[in-house]
């Protein structure tokens, strides 16, 4: 689904909603309940390998420098067979379990893992910038 973003011409509140993109467009502003948004026509955003994980650091950095909570989940993944590596990309969406092994994507080919956790879940997976169709005849 893409996502849009919206302005209320009254309060000036901004956000943004994911929306099929056969749905019409909000009208009704959530802030202040007035009929007077506009969808905001912007550049569509292109997810490249290095935009993917641009920001992401180390593991202690996605856990805002908890140690404890690195460990507790890194210890998991090792425990089910698969040690993380300090640059790996923490998807927490993409996890059955905490340190569940398919949760740990490599930066050095983000987009790649996401597809191939995907694949080994069965399942679609979307956001970051990507779209992955559930293969045919699985639930998502």
């Amino acid at each position: 689904m893409p996502l849009y973003d919206y302005s209320c011409e009254i309060c000036n509140h901004e956000f943004e909603a994911f929306q099929h993109m056969a749905d019409r467009p909000l009208h009704t502003c959530p802030e202040c309940n007035h009929r007077s948004l506009k969808r905001i026509i912007s550049a569509p955003a292109i997810r490249t390998t290095a935009t993917f994980s641009k920001g992401k650091g180390t593991l202690l950095t996605q856990f805002g420098g908890d140690e404890a909570e690195v460990k507790r989940v890194t210890d998991k993944a090792k425990q089910q067979g698969y040690t993380p590596r300090d640059t790996d990309i923490y998807e927490p969406g993409l996890a059955g379990s905490c340190g569940a092994p398919t949760a740990f994507i490599p930066s050095s080919d983000p987009v790649g893992g996401v597809k191939r956790a995907c694949k080994k879940l069965g399942t679609g997976c979307e956001g970051r910038g990507m779209t992955i169709k559930a293969p045919a005849g699985a639930r998502n």
